[in-house]
């Protein structure tokens, strides 16, 4: 699990937006099928991965907190690293900074069948 997550910091910090995708791509999809997003119309996903880019381009840190609890949820079928206690409890373990704000990147990754990678899940 925090193989996963290391790799989805690293991407960040070199800006590779392309491989912040490919890892939450299925999620982002699912969201948006959820959503009935329709392209062209107002709330769609159109400027989803501009939206990335510009993100990563913004951070100037982003790391796992220094207190962090590996969870599973979803009767163990999914884990995630989260906060355990404090003002953050239950908040993602991944926090970024960008010149105005905070805020928490959240990965709860699932394994699609057994032996197979685990994989970013919405």
């Amino acid at each position: 699990v925090t193989a996963v997550y290391q790799q989805f910091i690293k991407a960040f910090e070199n800006k590779d937006v392309q491989q912040v995708a490919s890892m939450i791509y299925n999620r982002e999809r699912e969201i948006a099928q959820a959503f009935f997003f329709v392209p062209g119309k107002p709330n769609s996903y159109d400027q989803g991965w501009e939206k990335l880019e510009n993100e990563a381009k913004a951070i100037t840190g982003i790391h796992l907190v220094k207190n962090y609890q590996l969870r599973y949820l979803g009767d163990g079928k999914v884990v995630a690293l989260l906060q355990p206690e404090g003002q953050d409890r239950d908040f993602p373990a991944i926090e970024a900074e960008t010149a105005e704000k905070y805020f928490y990147y959240a990965l709860y990754l699932y394994r699609p069948w057994p032996g197979s990678a685990l994989q970013v899940i919405r």
